[in-house]
């Protein structure tokens, strides 16, 4: 809240300084309230994304393990490692398919991809909690159950793709 509404603009609206700047407008801010403030920007925001794309990787794999295992993709990307008790072929191909995204389009574009594939994951999750109730309702134990079902997966997937349809 500092940097955004203490930034020296020359003249310029907030806003358009921002702009002006794009992704580095941040930084640039911050450094104006403290020396090394950049620096400590870019160091967070370098150890906040090795993080989420360690977690991405992981899940990513464990997402190709599973569509090998139910027959959504081709079954030996479901082979697990005698040695190493892992998906290996699973991470070999969403690593392979992580590099040559990386390597051949804009960071914008990855991160608004990313973002994307985010949403409609959790639309994923909405739907396939309406289709295990709707399907296994009666044989599973509920510990709690949601109310006004269905009305609140679909509130959700319909609020999850307006977000979406602004990333596009």
């Amino acid at each position: 809240f500092a940097a955004v509404v203490g930034v020296k603009t020359s003249g310029m609206s907030v806003a358009e300084w921002f702009e002006v700047r794009g992704a580095t407008g941040f930084s640039e801010a911050i450094t104006q309230l403290l020396p090394l403030g950049g620096l400590l920007v870019t160091l967070a925001a370098v150890f906040a994304s090795t993080s989420a794309l360690n977690a991405t990787i992981y899940s990513s794999t464990r997402i190709c393990f599973a569509l090998g295992r139910d027959g959504y993709l081709p079954r030996p990307v479901s082979h697990i490692s005698r040695k190493t008790r892992t998906p290996h072929r699973a991470l070999l191909l969403s690593g392979a398919i992580t590099v040559l995204i990386a390597a051949t389009l804009p960071v914008e574009v990855v991160c608004a991809g990313a973002s994307l594939f985010f949403i409609v994951l959790f639309s994923l999750v909405a739907v396939a909690a309406i289709k295990a109730r709707k399907e296994q309702g009666y044989a599973l134990s509920y510990g709690y159950l949601m109310p006004f079902f269905p009305l609140i997966p679909v509130v959700s997937v319909a609020g999850q793709m307006l977000i979406g349809v602004f990333l596009l």
